[in-house]
């Protein structure tokens, strides 16, 4: 899978127009409905111009959210809910993940099978391909994160060298991600192990050195990706509408801050029926 080096996404990335439609409307529903295998997108056209707004747009949900996941998990950082806190964290690397895909020319669809990768990168004449996701791996989550890596492999030498233990696979797994949800998702017995150790290591002022095994390795691969993510963003000086419906007078990283980290709980352990289980 080709990507776009720095230089060639700076320019993708740069020209966002606003176009209305379907490219306002959801990436995967936009793939399903207007692309098809082995098609070409050329710059210039609708076809590429469209798909490129919808994508952009896309990369702006995604770092919301992967933020807004990684967020969230603080409030898991109590041993009865590590193990969330861990999947809360799995989802955020998924989100921003998806950001950098996106953001040089690369996106990997489940519905069905297949990819979007770049043909041509020169500023100008820029060509995505359509084609078939091809990845030895079952499951979608499964070949997604094998074709991330090999997608980002290109990236490695681009970037600052603390951010190569995010774009390679952990412990030479490309689906360790996955594969440490899933278990941690549905073995209670795993969950728990999570718990146990979280009990017995957990210690707010050394926070987050104090977190141990897998969920240590999930937290830091995050906090990593956020930061390259981000960092790419604002060189590539990334703005869509996006997340207008918020506040449209604000930047992303306002929005972020109003909405994520300033917003408070609602408040609504009062208006259950926790009597009735306690």
């Amino acid at each position: 899978m080709r990507i776009f080096n720095i230089n060639e996404a700076k320019y993708f990335n740069h020209q966002f127009s606003g176009l209305t439609g379907d490219s306002e409307e959801s990436i995967i529903d936009y793939q399903k409905n207007y692309l098809r295998n082995n098609q070409i997108l050329r710059e210039g056209t609708s076809e590429f111009n469209n798909f490129r707004d919808c994508l952009l747009r896309e990369i702006e949900r995604c770092l919301f959210y992967a933020v807004s996941q990684y967020r969230r998990s603080l409030d898991l950082m109590i041993a009865s809910a590590s193990a969330w806190a861990h999947i809360t964290l799995y989802y955020g690397s998924w989100f921003a993940s998806n950001a950098l895909l996106h953001m040089h020319g690369c996106s990997v669809f489940s519905n069905p099978a297949r990819v979007v990768d770049v043909k041509t990168a020169k500023p100008g004449k820029q060509e995505l391909q359509v084609g078939k996701a091809n990845s030895s791996y079952r499951g979608s989550h499964r070949k997604y994160w094998d074709l991330f890596y090999r997608a980002m492999n290109s990236l490695k030498p681009l970037v600052d060298q603390k951010f190569s233990v995010v774009l390679t696979p952990i412990s030479g797994d490309p689906v360790w991600q996955i594969d440490q949800r899933n278990q941690i998702n549905y073995d209670t017995f795993r969950s728990l192990s999570i718990s146990k150790d979280f009990k017995t290591n957990f210690d707010g002022d050394k926070f987050p050195s104090c977190l141990h095994g897998t969920l240590n390795t999930q937290f830091t691969i995050l906090e990593l990706l956020l930061e390259l993510s981000f960092s790419l963003a604002s060189n590539y000086s990334l703005k869509t509408d996006a997340l207008d419906f918020f506040n449209n007078t604000t930047s992303l990283k306002s929005k972020i801050k109003k909405y994520i980290y300033r917003e408070k709980s609602s408040g609504l352990i009062r208006k259950t029926k926790k009597s009735k289980i306690l």
